[in-house]
């Protein structure tokens, strides 16, 4: 996956986010595409960050409240769903997982990803899509994926 694939990725999970698709069936299985195609730009975003060679600004904040409203507009369906607060101890409490902040958090780092991307540089976008995926974004997208996974293919363990 090239650089401008990565950005056009971005862009059309934002464009979801904003526009959606049509249907809310059409929006979830785009949903569903693009969290898997975001996942797997990861994989190829790895660059230097340029910022030792600028001072670029910081993205402002987005605005959390309307991206909810929007998501959840766009998502009527989704919800809660189970997840293990520590997922690798045996015996851990089970905290209830909000799918829609879910895809807040993601579409408002992703924003930020793409105003980086206008605003400062290319590097500086991908440093900043690998770092907050590694931090923050990556988490909620593959505990999302599971849950969509299981909600749309009614898996039953």
């Amino acid at each position: 996956m090239k650089k401008e694939e990565i950005y056009e990725t971005i862009k059309e999970f934002l464009k979801l986010i904003w526009d959606g698709k049509g249907s809310v069936e059409e929006n979830e299985q785009a949903l569903t595409f693009l969290l898997d195609k975001l996942a797997l730009a990861y994989y190829y975003s790895e660059h230097e960050s340029d910022a030792i060679h600028h001072e670029y600004p910081d993205p402002p904040e987005p605005d959390y409240s309307l991206i909810r409203k929007t998501v959840s507009e766009r998502f009527p369906r989704l919800g809660n769903y189970n997840l293990p607060k520590y997922l690798l101890w045996e015996d851990s409490d089970i905290e209830l997982a909000d799918s829609i902040d879910d895809i807040v958090r993601i579409a408002s780092d992703l924003w930020e990803i793409e105003w980086r991307w206008r605003n400062n540089s290319e590097l500086d976008a991908l440093w900043y899509f690998r770092f907050r995926y590694l931090a923050h974004w990556g988490c909620y997208l593959r505990c999302l994926q599971f849950y969509l996974f299981l909600r749309f293919y009614e898996v039953k363990w």
